[in-house]
């Protein structure tokens, strides 16, 4: 078995611990001293509209970043808090937070007239930025242009006449829907390398059948077949934004006994110790399959646990299912399905994944424990 090199990340359980939290994480102060600080910049400089959709999507995309820019230093697609910028085609690129709405804020005539002069040096600094994925855009390049040409020594009540005349003209109007289709591309790039996911969740005799669908694949799966891993586990890192509602390290519930859950720790050790490459979640497949395993950090458990300086984070796995149209759906339940039903076909799912990263890693897992994943 290969070891996670001391530098770096390291991951310890403690059998005598009585309530399990999850494994407990202890990386280099450099790392993790970076991506808090990250992550509290973005959090500090974020204003989320619950009615934009793309803007949610892309705070979460860059939370995963910057989580795996943790993991792996030398990528830098997002650079450090005191510059957040997003990429964007030609070379463009924009500041996180002009990106954003903020709501507008009483304040004295000196406040306004230095805040607009800076906020208009900003709109001329996007619509250059914009006319790089957009040559030629005549609304923007007017728009540009009006600004050049704006006096801003003037007092802030005209400054202010000013600022709401242009805001009222339809080229402002088209550079307000540029932005958003900057915002929209850049979710957009970032998704197309990463696993397409189907969102609805099965109902219950959806569930009956895929325990059928996925013991026929076990049986023909074998004792002799090998699990591979995914090497580009980022493709699937969607699927990774959230913990999974059962199967994880904070609740029993669905591991039933204290010696299951420890187990299933032991199991995720054994896989985080026995690659020598770090990464917040790893992805295992049986060559013609369609069934995956994801398992590791979730982002949100990690970003809980740098957020309150705590030094666990809860751990969980994920079944995907390999669609017909190349995407990937998340083996989930409603919330009025039967939960044994549900907890069986998971434990399908799982199966054969456990027996042969016992067997490959060699970790020596009880035959109760193995046993727990039989349905039949």
């Amino acid at each position: 078995m290969l070891n996670v090199p001391e530098e770096k990340l390291k991951i310890t359980i403690h059998p005598n611990t009585k309530k399990y939290e999850g494994l407990e994480i202890d990386i280099a102060n450099e790392f993790i001293g970076e991506m808090q600080g990250n992550l509290h910049h973005l959090n500090t400089t974020t204003r989320l509209d619950p009615k934009n959709p793309t803007l949610q999507s892309a705070y979460h995309l860059l939370q995963s970043e910057m989580i795996q820019n943790g993991y792996d230093p030398s990528d830098h697609s997002i650079d450090s808090q005191e510059n957040l910028l997003l990429a964007g085609e030609n070379g463009s690129e924009f500041r996180w937070e002009t990106l954003q709405n903020y709501a507008p804020k009483i304040c004295s005539p000196e406040l306004f007239a230095r805040r607009t002069r800076l906020k208009i040096q900003r709109t001329k600094k996007n619509i250059a930025e914009l006319l790089k994925q957009n040559p030629n855009h005549s609304e923007l390049e007017e728009l540009q242009e009006m600004l050049e040409n704006l006096n801003l020594n003037v007092s802030a009540d005209i400054l202010h006449k000013q600022v709401v005349a242009i805001s009222e003209m339809p080229m402002f109007t088209a550079y307000v829907e540029q932005k958003k289709s900057f915002l929209q591309w850049w979710v957009n790039d970032r998704r197309e390398h990463q696993g397409k996911g189907v969102s609805n969740a099965f109902e219950q005799q959806e569930l009956g059948d895929m325990i059928q669908v996925l013991s026929q694949q076990n049986s023909k799966i074998g004792l002799k077949s090998e699990v591979l891993r995914y090497k580009n586990h980022q493709y699937f890192q969607n699927f990774n934004l959230s913990t999974h509602d059962v199967l994880h390290s904070d609740s029993l519930e669905f591991w039933q006994t204290e010696k299951n859950l420890q187990s299933f720790l032991r199991f995720m050790l054994a896989i985080r110790m026995s690659f020598d490459s770090e990464a917040p979640f790893y992805v295992f497949r049986f060559e013609n399959s369609f069934a995956y395993l994801l398992c590791g950090f979730s982002n949100e458990s990690l970003v809980y646990a740098m957020e309150h300086n705590q030094p666990k984070a809860t751990i969980h796995a994920k079944i995907l299912l390999r669609q017909t149209n190349q995407a990937y759906r998340e083996l989930r339940a409603t919330p009025d399905t039967n939960l044994a039903l549900y907890h069986n076909c998971l434990k399908e799912g799982m199966l054969p994944f456990v027996q042969q990263l016992n067997r490959r890693l060699q970790i020596g897992l009880e035959d109760s424990f193995l046993n727990f994943f039989q349905v039949y």
